[in-house]
Order: C-alpha cells, then structure tokens, then sequence
C-alpha cells in the first residue's frame, strides 16, 4: 500500500489543485493557518486539520452532501490511506439547523479517543455534532493500533512474520486471561484491526488472501497457513536455543543473518496439514 502522508494544509490543497485542475478553485482565508475553502464544481468545500494533520475534516453545505463522497477517496490517500472515522453535521452554537455542516472525519493516530469525545459531546467548543454515523474500519486496510504504515510496509518477510507472531500472541494470551478472570475485560478491537493489516501484508510475498472486505475479518487461507507454519516452525522448533540467541545477537549488531535463515521456500508446505493461527475467524 503506497503511502501519502501529508504534513501541511498546503500539502491537501496542492492535492487537490492536482486532482481536479479547472474543476477546483480553492484558497487559504486570510490570517486561518489551518483551512483551506472554495468551490469544487461550484460546490462549496472547506477542509481543515488538527493536531499536525493527524485529523482531517471535509465539509460543505447541506445542499452539496454529494460533494464528499467525491472528496474521499483523494483525501483518503492523502490521510496514509486511513479511512474516515465518521460523519455528522456541525452546527454552530446558536446558529439555524439549516446552516449545519456536512462533515466527513479522518483521524490518524486516535481514532479510539476521538470518538468518544464526539459521541460524549465533546468534539468541538464552539459547535454542537448532530447525526453522527460512525464509519466502522475495513479490516486488512485499517491499521488499528500501528502508527507508522509506512514502516510496516517496508518490513521484510521475516520481519513480518516475527511483527505477526508477536501482536498475534498478545492479543490471545490477553482473551486467554480475560476468559479465565486472571486480567479485567479490554477492548482488543484496536489490536485485532493492526493484526489483519500485518497478516494482509503478506500478499505482497505471494499469499494469496481474499480483498478485504467492510465488515469481514481477513480469512486465513491455506496459502497464509503455509507462510505462516514455515517461519513459526523454522525459528520455533528448527534453531537450537545457541542458533537463536546468535541470530538476535546478529539483529542487534545489524549483522548478516542469513546463516539462520530456513531453506527452501514457504510454498512447499502447501500441500501439507495447515498450522494453527492466532488471526480471528
């Protein structure tokens, strides 16, 4: 997935300026180092962000709804490709219901936590939040709890493979703890959504995994089950404890590691019995 971070509001309006040529007339109001506004097909658009561009709103006016919903997507990609996390109307304090907002939201880094405030009232000082509809996450392209993607998506096979080990034990000896009383019930929602991004991550190496999909859990297939038992079987049961202490040495030096590395490749296991994987059914 090609990353597009964006870190300034000129950033959004050049975007934008690129996208929709003529179609576009937009500008930065005087003395607003966070807005931009103006016209797409003569419709009225205003976007503005917050803390550094980690949250990004889309409004127009209530005449012009269908004017977001051409917005998304390129501003979609410009938020990493995280999608919205909701949509309301914002209405200033003391002003007409008709003079509400239509407004499309993205927050980067707490998506969690931004909610809560919009649904608590809270969202905003000078504006009331009506009409809130919240947009649940696509699982395999929301990436939860990871706040770099980016990073995640230059992660080599290994590397991908030990992230994937690693969320995924968390997440179920925290079920295992929380089903049998030994920790108190949390929400793991966050955790599930950065571990189907890892395991999606692993097309680009040949799994074949199905699209995500709104509303459906990334479905291991047997080509994920291969990947996965060949690199778990390998660093698990294959190395000798002095093989393993010797290759995380290694890592840490920014050493060659491919003495330890398994030979032969992942898809010869696709024929064989399937292991067991900690990514949800």
């Amino acid at each position: 997935m090609a990353t597009t971070r964006i870190y300034d509001i000129n950033e959004v309006k050049t975007i934008l300026q690129k996208k929709y040529k003529e179609r576009i007339n937009i500008y930065r109001p005087k003395n607003a180092m966070y807005t931009i506004e103006g016209t797409l097909d003569s419709k009225p658009i205003k976007i503005s962000y917050f803390n550094y561009v980690d949250c990004l709103l889309a409004s127009t006016t209530l005449d012009y709804k269908e004017v977001l919903d051409e917005l998304i997507p390129v501003l979609t990609k410009a938020m990493n490709n995280y999608e919205p996390i909701c949509s309301y109307d914002r209405l200033k304090k003391g002003e007409k219901p008709e003079t509400a907002e239509p407004t499309i939201e993205w927050d980067i880094k707490n998506r969690r936590e931004r909610l809560t405030e919009l649904i608590n009232g809270k969202g905003f000082v000078d504006y009331d939040v009506l009409n809130l509809k919240i947009n649940e996450p696509t699982y395999g392209i929301y990436p939860g709890i990871i706040k770099d993607p980016g990073r995640i998506n230059n992660l080599g096979e290994v590397e991908l493979y030990f992230a994937i080990d690693h969320l995924g034990g968390y997440i179920w000896q925290c079920n295992h703890d929380m089903a049998d009383g030994r920790m108190p019930e949390i929400d793991l929602s966050e955790e599930q959504y950065a571990l189907e991004y890892l395991v999606y991550q692993t097309t680009k190496f040949g799994v074949e995994l199905p699209k995500p999909e709104k509303g459906k859990h990334i479905t291991p297939t047997q080509s994920y089950w291969a990947w996965f038992r060949f690199y778990d079987n390998h660093f698990k049961n294959v190395l000798t404890k002095e093989q393993w202490d010797a290759f995380l040495k290694a890592q840490d030096n920014n050493k060659d590691t491919s003495e330890f590395m398994p030979s032969g490749h992942w898809t010869d296991l696709l024929e064989r019995k399937p292991a067991m994987t900690r990514v949800k059914k």
